[in-house]
């Protein structure tokens, strides 16, 4: 099903609109955040009601023949033009057979929510993220909507332009299919709707079974220039001191302290300054012993010594006292305003790195990845018939 007005009806990702953002985009009367975030005791069956109507009023209309969506976004870090092409398609996902690759943990909580919501109403709201590491992806798209016109167009207030493209013909879906069947995906944001869908799969039968033994999904490839992995930035509550944690870095960290960063190369803790953080070998040694199969991700250090061994954090803590952020000078200005303690600034990924822990079925914690640019909500919905 697609949307029409697209600047009107779409929104950033459910998980990472403020509360400012929300009701803004809920002045809208079509905007997906209306399904995405119900709120109150009759939330889910408000939404529901607003998804049928929207239907009846041809806001949202299904497509009569099989179509992938083809997503062309532009957009400019620092000043460079960068370029990404990906598609909006379904995935099968049950029967589990491994192709579809999770990188990080998830928890009953948001399963059970994100569940409870799509069951409620019918429908896949959002599209899961995948990566694939094939080379020929990008060419192949471009290809094909060279001669195609857009279907939607529409830039994001961060300034990300997409441009949307309707692939029905055959023979392209079929290029585009067998381009993709050798490819192991990796799940790079969804975890917790991928979970769901699942659940929902698993506890279905007849129809609704196979309905949800697919989900809707956005592909690119991880090759893409113009897919960027950063790390999640964290932001600890003013409950939580930081003298603690400053006063014994160096037992596990080589530190240097700077007045200003340009660049974020390793772990950097800011509390007024920023304290550049390097693992030394006994923070790498009891990592290792007390997990042997672990990967000592920049997360997992985060967690186990700045967070839980000096900052004497319990999972409890992290799951209460932490926010995450994905903009370093939003991260910045909460610590300089007293908002939060201290903040701890996590560097770029390497994209090889990440590959290969992926294909180790390596699996990080929580909000360890950022993939950028997000792929808007709202461009499309997965219905299922009544």
């Amino acid at each position: 099903m697609f949307s029409n007005s697209a600047d009107m009806v779409t929104s950033p990702p459910f998980d990472s609109i403020t509360g400012e953002q929300e009701a803004a985009l809920k002045s809208f009367p079509h905007n997906i955040t209306h399904l995405t975030l119900p709120r109150g005791p009759s939330g889910i069956e408000v939404a529901s009601r607003n998804l049928e109507a929207w239907i009846k009023e041809g806001v949202l209309v299904r497509s009569e023949r099989e179509t992938i969506l083809v997503v062309l976004q532009e957009f400019r870090i620092g000043g460079e033009k960068l370029q990404r092409s990906g598609i909006i398609t379904l995935v099968r996902v049950l029967p589990e057979d491994g192709t579809i690759v999770p990188h990080e943990r998830t928890f009953p909580g948001p399963v059970k929510e994100r569940a409870t919501l799509m069951g409620g109403i019918g429908a896949q709201l959002e599209p899961i993220f995948l990566a694939v590491p094939s080379s020929n992806f990008e060419k192949l798209l471009k290809k094909i909507i060279a001669s195609e016109k857009t279907a939607m167009v529409f830039e994001e207030p961060a300034g990300v332009r997409n441009s949307i493209y309707c692939i029905s013909e055959a023979s392209s879906i079929e290029r585009i299919q067998e381009t993709l069947l050798p490819e192991r995906a990796i799940v790079a944001d969804g975890h917790h709707r991928l979970r769901a869908n699942i659940f929902l799969a698993e506890n279905s039968t007849g129809r609704e079974r196979e309905f949800w033994s697919y989900t809707m999904s956005y592909i690119t490839s991880v090759y893409e220039r113009g897919l960027l992995i950063s790390g999640v930035h964290r932001l600890v509550s003013p409950s939580i001191s930081v003298d603690r944690i400053v006063g014994n870095l160096r037992n596990f960290f080589s530190v240097s302290e700077h007045s200003s960063l340009d660049r974020i190369n390793h772990i950097t803790l800011y509390n007024g300054k920023f304290i550049e953080l390097i693992p030394n070998e006994r923070a790498l040694e009891t990592i290792k012993n007390h997990d042997p199969e672990s990967y000592v991700s920049t997360s997992v250090i985060v967690n186990e010594f700045l967070f839980k061994r000096l900052g004497q954090m319990n999972e409890r803590d992290i799951e209460n006292e932490v926010r995450y952020t994905h903009d370093m000078s939003a991260a910045i200005k909460r610590v300089d305003d007293k908002q939060s303690s201290f903040a701890v600034l996590m560097p770029e990924w390497d994209k090889d790195e990440f590959i290969g822990l992926t294909s180790k079925n390596k699996i990080l914690p929580q909000k360890s990845t950022y993939f950028y640019p997000k792929i808007p909500s709202g461009i499309a919905i997965n219905k299922l018939d009544p």
